[in-house]
């Protein structure tokens, strides 16, 4: 009998490899590397269990057959949501009933596949399913309708759908969620026909929705943003929000010393680096995110440089600081403001700038209770800085002399402590490499980059982002 089973155990095995060719071809491509996701599904009958737990599935490596529990949960999961999808759709398509046909229209929900999957295994998931379930659907039949649903949490997945596929959803309030569809974000970033600036509604269009499905889509996943300019800002901004936590401790330990229970509860707030932050390097770009930022509804704090300009011989602007500025050439703080002079903007800037978004007229007005913050160089110690890099040194030039020997980023290190407290002019001549400059700081920064501290407008926006 022993013998009579081991060849029908051969037997069912061709047949049992057969007959799921096509769910372990899809498990394969499915795969980062598809020779690790090569099943066997074989028989195992025995006397004793002759009726019962007669197959098993197992994986090829190498030459050897190893236990399907061997694999890890994101492999099982996968093989999981393949077998899963193949016995929905045949219900769906009700292969058992051939008597009835399918419903006009039939619902697949994919629940977050991202389950203990890396993130190349994801992103070959997303880039694959649609191929495997349009094919599951020709097979059924043209006349099989199907629509999918994927609901995750994961921004590989997201980085790799098609942008109009999104569909958004955000917490409003403790009892309101809203979803938006990114579909429906064009019409909001691109007006009329005739709009002579169509092209460049287009064209900045174009550059959010790269932009963030190829580098930032974690944004869908956030509940607080910050954009940031340069280099700079994005190595030494989690030092700054480190910092800015450990001060509010330090503030809260002696409140609680004085037992001034009103004001402890008043100042406490979740530390920035426990909440979830997103923040995104976008250069000079940051008014093209304007009306994707007020899509997304999140609290926002946009970090930009003031860019002091006045006129050249040939008319053109260009940089200067302060005091021989007349106007500010960054496009951000013009489009936010919508001021250019100099002189009004450091007025504005007195107060907070912040700002909330009209839905219905695609643009952020000025609101004491709005949700985006605009946030650029403020005047410190007398001084009025035009760029991180002089607003830094405003700050903290003693602590770059005293380290001056050590930091590589500089130059003409002599102008250090030569021209006096003209910050512009340091920054200008001294530091050589802008990303250099800002891994000294951490470098010789000692324990919790105490030795050095923050400028005054980046301090005063992580206390209002951080509430």
């Amino acid at each position: 009998m022993q013998q009579q089973l081991s060849e029908t155990d051969k037997s069912l095995s061709g047949i049992y490899q057969e007959l799921f060719a096509p769910i372990i071809k899809e498990i394969a491509e499915m795969s980062y590397n598809p020779k690790e996701a090569e099943l066997a599904i074989l028989s195992i009958l025995s006397e004793k269990r002759i009726f019962q737990d007669n197959t098993t599935v197992k994986y090829k490596h190498e030459d050897a057959l190893l236990p399907e529990d061997y694999n890890g949960l994101g492999y099982l999961n996968l093989f999981a949501i393949i077998f899963t999808i193949r016995i929905k759709l045949n219900q769906l398509a009700k292969k058992d009933k051939p008597d009835e046909n399918p419903t006009p229209l039939n619902l697949l929900f994919i629940e977050e596949p991202e389950a203990h999957t890396h993130p190349q295994m994801q992103y070959i998931f997303i880039k694959n399913i649609k191929k495997i379930l349009e094919e599951h659907r020709v097979e059924l039949g043209q006349d099989f309708s199907l629509q999918t649903i994927i609901s995750t949490h994961s921004s590989h997945i997201v980085s790799q759908c098609d942008f109009q596929d999104i569909k958004y959803f955000y917490r409003e309030s403790s009892v309101s969620v809203k979803s938006r569809s990114l579909k429906n974000l064009y019409s909001k970033m691109v007006n009329a026909p005739d709009d002579p600036t169509k092209n460049e509604q287009e064209r900045a269009y174009r550059f959010v929705k790269q932009y963030v499905t190829l580098n930032r889509a974690e944004l869908f996943f956030a509940d607080k943003a910050v954009l940031i300019e340069g280099d700079t800002e994005r190595m030494l901004f989690s030092a700054m929000m480190k910092k800015a936590d450990d001060e509010k401790a330090i503030k809260i330990a002696e409140v609680e010393n004085k037992e001034k229970s009103k004001e402890l509860e008043a100042q406490r707030t979740e530390p920035l680096l426990s909440q979830n932050i997103s923040v995104v390097e976008v250069g000079a770009y940051s008014h093209i995110f304007a009306t994707f930022l007020g899509f997304l509804g999140i609290k926002t704090l946009i970090v930009t440089d003031l860019d002091c300009a006045k006129p050249s011989a040939n008319g053109k602007l260009k940089k200067c600081k302060y005091t021989d500025g007349t106007s500010t050439s960054n496009a951000s703080i013009k489009f936010f403001t919508q001021k250019n002079n100099l002189d009004d903007v450091i007025t504005l800037n007195a107060a907070p700038i912040t700002l909330k978004y009209d839905d219905t007229a695609s643009r952020w007005d000025s609101s004491s209770e709005g949700q985006l913050r605009l946030l650029f160089q403020k005047e410190e110690n007398g001084y009025q800085a035009c760029s991180f890099e002089d607003a830094f040194l405003c700050n903290n030039l003693q602590f770059v002399i005293d380290n001056k020997d050590s930091f590589s980023s500089l130059k003409n290190r002599a102008k250090l402590t030569s021209v006096g407290n003209d910050f512009y002019k340091i920054a200008d001549e001294c530091i050589e490499s802008k990303t250099a400059f800002a891994l000294d700081v951490l470098l010789y920064g000692g324990e919790n980059n105490k030795k050095w501290s923050t400028p005054l407008y980046i301090k005063d926006g992580l206390e209002w982002l951080a509430q």
